[in-house]
Parts: structure tokens; C-alpha cells; sequence
């Protein structure tokens, strides 16, 4: 059986908004400063601008590396595709140390904590990391199930 993780569509909205939202503070602030085709250098907002830019490009390939793969798990390996550059990361059960899962925690009301998304954590034998989250995919739930099923097929 092999189950490929689906991307969760309101996850690449809220990204998307909040890329656009810096684009734009990011466009104001460099143009801001402009006076009759002159740039004016001693004009902060021009500054704050520049930093945005380098910020925003630096935080989006970030972003862009991270989130943009694709899982599938199979009954004896997970497969990692890297939707940028189409490299396959193959991974077998017993190169498997661990896993963790992080919950992020967000008080609605005074008192009561509901759970947002949720991380899991796969730790492998050579100290590295494969992180994604309920956020990312439709099927995170099922995902994460296979993979702790196959990991304790294996280990018996």
C-alpha cells in the first residue's frame, strides 16, 4: 500500500496572503523614498525597504524549501520528492531513530487551550530531520499512522 500526502489548499491561501502582505510593505517602502526620479539614500523607509526585500526573498526560498515536497509512504521506505528541483529522498524504516510530535497551543478564551496545527518529527540515525505539519497536508492524519504503523512492523 502506498499513500502520497496531499497538499491542503487553505494552507498555500493563508501563505500566499501573508507573501503578498510583505510584497507589498516591501514595494511601498523602496518606492516611498523616490522624489522626481531621485533616490534618496538618507530617507529610512528606503532602508527598511531594502531589508524587507533581502528578508522577504531570503524567508520565501526558506519557506519554498521546506514545505514545497511531496511525501508518499510505502510499506518499507518513506519517499521525499522535492517538488522544486524533483530530487527523491528515500528513506527505509530502520534508518529511524525516533519521532516527536509538537502540538502548537493557542488560548481561545482565558483559562481554555485549544490545539492549532500539529508537527510531526521524524528523527533519523544520521542526527537529521523530516518535519511537516497538519497545516500542510489533507492527509497528515493518515500519514503519520502509516508511518508509525510500518515503523513498529519493522522493529517486530
Amino acid at each position: 500500500m502506498r499513500v502520497t500526502s496531499k497538499f491542503r489548499t487553505g494552507f498555500w491561501i493563508q501563505s500566499f496572503i501573508v507573501f503578498f502582505a510583505w510584497l507589498c510593505i516591501t514595494l511601498v517602502n523602496i518606492l516611498y523614498p523616490f522624489n522626481n526620479i531621485q533616490i534618496d539614500f538618507r530617507d529610512i523607509t528606503l532602508w527598511i525597504g531594502i531589508f524587507s526585500a533581502a528578508w522577504l526573498i531570503f524567508t520565501t526560498r526558506r519557506f519554498l524549501i521546506r514545505n514545497l515536497k511531496q511525501i508518499s509512504v510505502t510499506e518499507n521506505e518513506i519517499l521525499i520528492k522535492s517538488l522544486l528541483n524533483n530530487k527523491i529522498k528515500s528513506i527505509s524504516f530502520d534508518q529511524i531513530k525516533g519521532f516527536k510530535t509538537r502540538r502548537e497551543k493557542s488560548s481561545a478564551e482565558e483559562g481554555t487551550q485549544v490545539y492549532g496545527s500539529e508537527e510531526f518529527e521524524i528523527q533519523l540515525m544520521d542526527d537529521s530531520a523530516i518535519r511537516f505539519n497538519s497545516d500542510q497536508f489533507k492527509n497528515y492524519a493518515e500519514l503519520k499512522i502509516l508511518i508509525y504503523t510500518n515503523y513498529k512492523s519493522i522493529q517486530d
